[in-house]
């Protein structure tokens, strides 16, 4: 049913059960914005991305030119191995610039 056909039915209906749908309507469009639902991605783009993550995975946790600059101003308590420091790091990166 579309938004048009919808007026059409509501101009049947009396004043007040006009007002009751309105009310409805207003409470789920309430509730739509405030518990947002996370973005809807196909199966095949996550699967492709995940492909993708992993596939440049061992790139970043064993070459060291990739992850050079995950060990600058880097606490050594919450780096227990350079395979942690990357999450780590970025981690720490944005508490220091708040």
């Amino acid at each position: 049913m579309t938004h048009k056909q919808i007026i059409e039915e509501l101009k049947h209906l009396p004043t007040i059960e006009r007002l009751r749908v309105v009310e409805e309507v207003l409470h789920l469009i309430e509730k739509d914005i405030t518990q947002p639902q996370a973005p809807q991605i196909s199966t095949n783009l996550k699967n492709q991305l995940t492909k993708a993550a992993n596939s440049l995975l061992s790139d970043y946790t064993d070459d060291s030119e990739l992850t050079v600059f995950t060990s600058i101003n880097i606490n050594p308590q919450f780096c227990k191995s350079k395979k942690s420091s990357l999450k780590n790091s970025l981690n720490l990166f944005s508490l220091k610039r708040i």
